[in-house]
């Protein structure tokens, strides 16, 4: 699920690769998980950092993959799914300058 080419080397460990996200996933937890980094993006964006959008883009990757691992157990379609994307995406670019998409 994760981009593998984004893995930092501290999650590479003699040649093997463990996705930390999709490992939670599989054990049911995902929402939670997604729940608590969301909040932790948002409340620290700008703060840690002197780039906020760092953070910003960070909560809406968990954000749409709150809302994929919704849309697989409610199996709803791709035209919902597009629907969902757009609008958070509309949201971003309203808000961010027209720097929302990445």
């Amino acid at each position: 699920m994760s981009d593998k080419s984004r893995v930092p080397d501290y999650y590479k460990s003699a040649g093997a690769y463990l996705d930390v996200i999709d490992y939670i996933e599989s054990l049911g937890d995902m929402h939670g998980f997604c729940r608590g980094n969301i909040i932790k993006y948002i409340v620290r964006a700008g703060k840690k950092t002197t780039n906020t959008l760092d953070d910003l883009y960070k909560a809406r990757e968990y954000i749409n993959r709150w809302i994929k691992s919704e849309e697989s157990i409610h199996d709803v379609g791709s035209a919902s799914q597009h629907l969902h994307y757009s609008r958070l995406d509309e949201f971003l670019d309203n808000n961010l300058d027209g720097r929302g998409r990445e």
